[in-house]
This record gives C-alpha cells, sequence and structure tokens, in this order.
C-alpha cells in the first residue's frame, strides 16, 4: 500500500511508459511530493535517508489522461457539477486535460465566455461556439473566440448544415495554422427519438430505435465537404463520437484521413447489455449494437479511430429520477474509464500498452491540437495506476455528486491510485470502499 505523507519516495521495479514513441520499460523513479523527480534503470538506485522505498513493480507510471470533449452546463453554480467539482472528478481518474464543448447555459459564443481556468498542472481547455446560440445558422465571431483563448471551434452535439459547414471548413483551413473544428456526424431530426441502435436486442427489449442514417447522413456530407477542400481542410476537421459500424466503414475508406473521436461507454457496452439498472443510461448519439462496438473497437486498434472522448456531463439526482424519455442525456466519472478500458481492451483482447495510451492520451492531444506529453523530471502530469486494486464504484470514489453514474455500487478492478496531478498524490484508498 502507498505510504500516507511521505513526502520522497522511490518507485521500485515500476513498469514506466515515458510517452509516444518510447517502450515500456522497467524503472525506479523518485517522486518529491506531487513532482516526478528522477527515474533511472530498474535496479540501479539505492533509497536515501529521506527517501522511502515503495515496491512498485504490480503499478503502471505514465503521462496523465486528456479528454478531448465534454460537457459542464453551469461552470460557476451548476447543481450536479461545475468547475471545481469537474477538476475533482477528472483528477480521481488521472486526467490532466479536458477540453469543454460549447454546450452550457449559455451557449459559450462570447469571448467574455472564455475566462474559466483551472490552477496548473490541470489543463482546461474550452471549444467555442460554431454558430450563434448553436442554431446551425449564422456564424459566432470566430476571429474573437480564438483570440480570447478557444482551442476551436464546434457545434456541440449536432451538425450543422451543409452550406454552414462548408464555409467554415473553407475559413479555419486557409489560416496560416489550420484551427480545429469539431462537429459530431449526428442530426437529431434523423434519430427518430431513439435511445440505441437499430436492431434485434433493441426490438426485443420494445426501445425506440435509432436508425443509421441518423449519422451516415451527415456523415457523408462532412467527408464531402472535407474532400472538395483538400488538403488543408482534413487538418481542421475533428468528427466527434463515431457510434456505428457503417459509419466507420465509410471514414476508414476516406482519404486523406480525418480525426475522430469514440464515446468511451461504446467500446464497454452495447444494446446486447440492456437490461435493469443499464436501461437508464441514455448516451448521444444512440448506444450501438455488438456489431457496431466490435466495429469502433476495431477501428480504434486501427488508429482510425484516434481519440476516447469521457463525453462527461453530470445529471443531479432529481433529474436522474426523471422518466428515462424526458431525462437529460449523459454519463458522469472519470475514475471509472481506464479501469473499464484496461479490462476491455488490455485483458480480453490483448491491445497493447501503447495502442491504450495513444487512445487515451496521445491522440486525444492531437485531436485538441497539441502535442503528446512525454514524462521528464519535474513534471506533474504523471498518473500511477495499479491493474489490480479493486474497489466500488461510489460517488465518493468518482469526487462527483452526480446521479448518472454506469455501473454505480459495483467493483472494479484497476485503478488510479496516485498522480501529481493533485497538491497531495496519493488518492485515499478510502475513496475507493
Amino acid at each position: 500500500m502507498p505510504p500516507d505523507g511521505a513526502p520522497v519516495i522511490l518507485l521500485h521495479n515500476v513498469q514506466l511508459l515515458r510517452g509516444e514513441g518510447h517502450s515500456p520499460e522497467r524503472a525506479d523513479v523518485l517522486l518529491q511530493g506531487s513532482s516526478l523527480a528522477l527515474m533511472a534503470a530498474a535496479g540501479s538506485r539505492q533509497p536515501g535517508p529521506a527517501e522511502q522505498l515503495v515496491d512498485a513493480g504490480g503499478w503502471l507510471l505514465a503521462p496523465c489522461l486528456t479528454d478531448p470533449h465534454s460537457r459542464l452546463d453551469d461552470p460557476c453554480a451548476g447543481v450536479a457539477d461545475d468547475l471545481q467539482r469537474l477538476a475533482r472528478t477528472a483528477i480521481r481518474g488521472g486526467y490532466g486535460t479536458v477540453g469543454l464543448l460549447p454546450n452550457a447555459r449559455p451557449w459559450r459564443d462570447r469571448p467574455e465566455q472564455f475566462a474559466l481556468q483551472w490552477p496548473e498542472p490541470l489543463e482546461l481547455l474550452l471549444w467555442g461556439g460554431f454558430s450563434r446560440r448553436g442554431e446551425g445558422q449564422l456564424f459566432s465571431d470566430h476571429e474573437a473566440l480564438l483570440e480570447a483563448g478557444a482551442c476551436g471551434l464546434s457545434e456541440g452535439e449536432d451538425c450543422p448544415s451543409a452550406s454552414l459547414m462548408m464555409q467554415g471548413l473553407r475559413l479555419l483551413s486557409s489560416r496560416p495554422r489550420p484551427v480545429p473544428l469539431a462537429l459530431a456526424p449526428l442530426r437529431r431530426s434523423l434519430d427518430q427519438g431513439g435511445w440505441v441502435r437499430e436492431g434485434v436486442d433493441g426490438l426485443r427489449n420494445g426501445l425506440p430505435l435509432d436508425p443509421p442514417a441518423s449519422e451516415l447522413l451527415p456523415l457523408m456530407e462532412l467527408l464531402t465537404a472535407q474532400a472538395q477542400l483538400q488538403p488543408a481542410s482534413a487538418t481542421s476537421l475533428r468528427l466527434l463520437n463515431m457510434s456505428t459500424a457503417p459509419g466507420v466503414a465509410l471514414l476508414q475508406a476516406h482519404r486523406p484521413t480525418v480525426q475522430a473521436s469514440v464515446h468511451w461507454w461504446q467500446l464497454v457496452a452495447d444494446s446486447s447489455s440492456i437490461s435493469q439498472p443499464w436501461d437508464s443510461w441514455r448516451i448521444r448519439p444512440s448506444l450501438g449494437t455488438p456489431a457496431d462496438r466490435e466495429a469502433l473497437i476495431a477501428a480504434a486498434a486501427a488508429g482510425v479511430i484516434t481519440a476516447a472522448a469521457v463525453h462527461h456531463r453530470a445529471i443531479d439526482g432529481e433529474d436522474q429520477l426523471l422518466p428515462t424519455a424526458e431525462r437529460p442525456v449523459g454519463l458522469a466519472g472519470y475514475a471509472q474509464v481506464l479501469p473499464l478500458l484496461w479490462d476491455q481492451l488490455l485483458n480480453q483482447r490483448s491491445w497493447s500498452l501503447h495502442q491504450l495510451w495513444s487512445l487515451l492520451s496521445f491522440g486525444p492531444r492531437r485531436f485538441l491540437g497539441m502535442d503528446p506529453e512525454t514524462l521528464e523530471p519535474g513534471t506533474r502530469r504523471w498518473l500511477l495506476f495499479d491493474p489490480d486494486a479493486t474497489w466500488r464504484l461510489t460517488a465518493a470514489a468518482l469526487g462527483t455528486d452526480a446521479g448518472n453514474l454506469p455501473l454505480r455500487g459495483t467493483t472494479l478492478r484497476g485503478r488510479v491510485i496516485a498522480t501529481g496531478l493533485a497538491a497531495t498524490p496519493w488518492i485515499p484508498l478510502s475513496c475507493g470502499n
């Protein structure tokens, strides 16, 4: 177990992933408080008189994770979530960077809305509204939003009209440094109010069905627009939350390649899992069929999908009690993402550690227009993961009061036990009980 309050710790024989392009290695790593002070070959360093030796042979030390897009409806006075609680929740999961979509009250399309910040070493990035008020009809003041600090522009969870999309891509890709434009291949006017994708499982459970056309038609528009403006537009366009096997096939065949994300829950669950209490968990785009999930996982393994997004959206307990059709859509929580994907992708599908970190850290940073991180002495942007630690998924463990926590009350294996993102790096074990 990690020591309580130890200021200087020598992690012996820890598995170390320094960054992209580095192979995992065994190392001795010195932590001074929240800072990574030294990395050396395993067994090459003896602990000093003020250092506490910890056998870390079963643990992983790696760069912190990045969430390319999530939602925070009310950053300052939210009932279920606010800026401070979001930071606490992200830290519990080892996430050091979070990008917030413009979906908020009010819609983030004015420069004065970009004053939100987190204390270092956390990074809070804000997507600016692509259109005014998110209505998809008129441009917001793109130049003003970018000057105010927007990491890029987005229309949130719906796709704008084809003409507005084409104009926007042309303008943003013509800049000296192309600006990320994150658009969802999703047209809610075509989803028929569906909760899950069309398939036998949805039919068997009597759930409203969402046809693949709600993704395919806007996706074809996006890829056609990008192809007409290539090559510069390929560096600007980002596709949010791919969700269907036909959509993946279309994306895989498209050239040049376009960066795309997937909601992490689509890699863990599918419509065959729907039963009580799983039918309480609705996401947008709709939860896919088993074939959709297999296609998404294969695309992520091949690098066709480049980033897994948490797409966190906290809902308060009262809203969670509403009938499913009236309840706000979304899932909350960060701490369960790495353990569940570790199990699904590394344990069950033999992914490499580098593949997983590409999906959760390196790729998401590129999605945001940033360089992948590499661990260097002095950094606080590290996490320590114990793949064998067991813990109970509760609101306290996740650091959130949200009512929409998937798998609440279940026991998970794998946990971020420490991170330099927090002033006190060791996450108390009591938080996982």
